[in-house]
């Protein structure tokens, strides 16, 4: 009986410009190499079974992204030894047993980091914000620039080329930007779904 695993892996670095269709091929290849066998889909042509949460645009490093494989087995050592695989600039955070409902019903929203190169842009990313985002965008300054909650299947691309055209020059290369997590709304957050075990 096939083993459904959640996992959570981060991407920085060069890792970061990976675009999401590479990674189930890269999380197939490490997981072979780690020993582990992922289930295959029934039909003409089986493919490994596994499920990544919301898309990240490229470019943008995540710290806490979730993903879903079914494995014929998944021992105790298997999240370590399978991330010790992982090419540089991914990294396995934790990885565990689910059931219940699957990743994408547990994914509404995501929590975003938005820090401007230059302190002064704050206040156009703030107005980029609220053109772009609607009812759905919340975000409130910290010392580290803006935490930004939205719909996770919203794309920060958006909010950034309102911000060009309220900043004309200023676009991706002048905000860094972080995706902390996607997970149920908790609050102004995002609840990690590492709390969530179902």
């Amino acid at each position: 009986m096939a083993v459904r695993v959640r996992f959570f892996f981060a991407k920085r670095g060069r890792s970061a410009f990976f675009p999401h269709v590479e990674l189930p091929p890269i999380f197939v290849r490490s997981a072979r190499r780690a020993g582990l066998e992922f289930e295959y889909s029934e039909g003409c042509v089986p493919h490994p079974r596994l499920s990544l949460g919301p898309t990240l645009p490229l470019g943008i490093v995540a710290l806490e992204e979730p993903a879903e494989g079914w494995f014929s087995s998944f021992p105790a050592d298997a999240a370590a030894l399978w991330g010790s695989k992982f090419p540089p600039g991914l990294e396995m955070i934790e990885a565990f047993p689910v059931e219940g409902p699957p990743l994408a019903a547990v994914c509404p929203r995501a929590h975003y980091l938005l820090r401007p190169r230059r302190a002064e842009d704050l206040s156009s990313l703030e107005e980029a914000l609220a053109v772009s985002g609607g009812g759905d965008v919340r975000w409130h300054r910290t010392s580290e620039g803006l935490s930004v909650t939205m719909g996770a299947e919203r794309s920060m691309g958006g909010v950034l080329r309102a911000f060009g055209e309220i900043s004309p020059g200023r676009g991706w290369r002048d905000v860094f930007v972080v995706r902390l997590r996607v997970g149920p709304e908790e609050g102004d957050g995002v609840r990690s779904l590492r709390e969530v075990r179902r």
